[in-house]
């Protein structure tokens, strides 16, 4: 369906029943809610040759309560009208905590547009009052700016529109979501102990990716601060002459992972669920590439954990994170057992046992499914094969 004939259709049957919208509030990931925006525009994006940016400020775990299908519809629409009125350059969606209080924030998205005009402005207060602005793919929606400033109002916040001819324009949302009382951060990090080597041009890139990574727990080093002979575990550059060995390419056009070389990957630095997904992926294969030496007949993954120095930190956390996810689900906590899953895989994939990563990719898809008989059943096989390697 195209953008126009969505947007037409969820306006005619909701946006004239805007009073009567059911506000559906709940515990979410504001990252996870990008992840998927970042697929659903990027076709309308690259057919313009635009570049997007995300730079979410947020914490890597965070999780806020609100109407997460309200701020996504909202994000969707304005950033459509955003490529719309840009012929070249960029647009990028900016979140951080608002600096008045700890439960709002604030969603910009910022263009090198042509700048809207005061009268289409006014379409948010007066729809299909004025003209609006088109390319060669259609005409921006008059309605658009009516419906965001609804749906942001049904959010418990604002939206303002600031803009300049021919520089562009900045849509802000103000947005009451408190963070998530259950939220709690145990410390342990995807990479932690893990440095990354960045090779990375452009600035604006480059203090996106260091943000992520060291969220995750990662060190990051640049070829500059890089002392003689200093080890790394990885290797990140934009520039496609300089991925000359073992690393990751990054994007920000590519749809996720594209594999192009011999432990080589193309990822979209703003999905963070594919850059996780490439990084694990790339660390699993070092690890098995480091692993030279042939087995001795009927060793098996318990060999090869207490082989690679790290069976006392995996008997010290892992269990622990097996027992998280016992009490997860138990309290229903789908969005904390996704986490521990997650964390769980990762350590699987670092200590190249493989038969755990699958076991945890399996539960994360269960998890999205809301298959609780099977998750159960998933958790305990984890259970079980966590039990044989201790």
């Amino acid at each position: 369906m195209s953008w126009c004939s969505w947007l037409t259709k969820f306006s005619w049957q909701t946006c004239w029943k805007a009073d009567s919208w059911k506000s559906t509030p709940d515990r979410f990931s504001i990252q996870e809610l990008i992840d998927e925006v970042v697929p659903e525009v990027l076709p309308v994006i690259k057919r313009k040759g635009l570049q997007l940016l995300i730079n979410n400020a947020l914490a890597a775990n965070e999780q806020r309560y609100g109407d997460r299908d309200a701020l996504r519809r909202t994000l969707l629409l304005l950033i459509q009208y955003s490529v719309t009125t840009t012929q070249i350059g960029k647009i990028t969606l900016e979140v951080s905590k608002d600096d008045s209080a700890d439960d709002r924030l604030t969603f910009r998205i910022i263009d090198t547009g042509n700048g809207v005009s005061a009268n289409e402005i006014d379409n948010m207060h007066f729809p299909f009052l004025n003209d609006t602005q088109a390319d060669l793919y259609g005409k921006a929606n008059a309605l658009t700016f009516w419906l965001c400033d609804r749906l942001t109002r049904k959010l418990g916040g604002q939206m303002n529109i600031k803009a300049r001819e021919s520089l562009g324009t900045r849509y802000s949302l103000h947005l009451k979501m408190p963070a998530s009382e259950e939220e709690s951060d145990s410390g342990e990090h995807l990479l932690d102990d893990v440095v990354v080597l960045l090779d990375i041009t452009a600035n604006e890139v480059r203090k996106i990716v260091v943000r992520q990574l060291e969220s995750w727990g990662a060190s990051c080093i640049t070829p500059d601060e890089r002392l003689t002979s200093q080890e790394y575990d990885l290797f990140l550059t934009d520039n496609p002459s300089n991925l000359t060995a073992s690393g990751l390419l990054l994007s920000d056009d590519e749809v996720g992972i594209r594999k192009i070389g011999p432990g080589q990957l193309c990822v979209n630095f703003n999905i963070s669920t594919a850059m996780q997904e490439a990084i694990l992926q790339l660390i699993e294969q070092q690890l098995a590439e480091e692993n030279v030496q042939p087995s001795p007949p009927g060793s098996g993954s318990n060999a090869e954990l207490h082989a690679s120095g790290y069976y006392a930190l995996f008997a010290d956390t892992v269990p622990d994170d097996v027992k998280r996810l016992y009490t997860e689900l138990a309290t229903s906590d789908l969005a904390a057992l996704a986490q521990t899953a997650h964390r769980l895989k990762g350590a699987f994939a670092m200590l190249n046992l493989i038969p755990g990563k699958q076991l945890c990719e399996t539960l994360e898809h269960l998890i999205r499914e809301k298959d609780a008989q099977s998750i159960e059943k998933y958790i305990s096989d984890i259970d079980v094969y966590v039990k044989s390697l201790l």
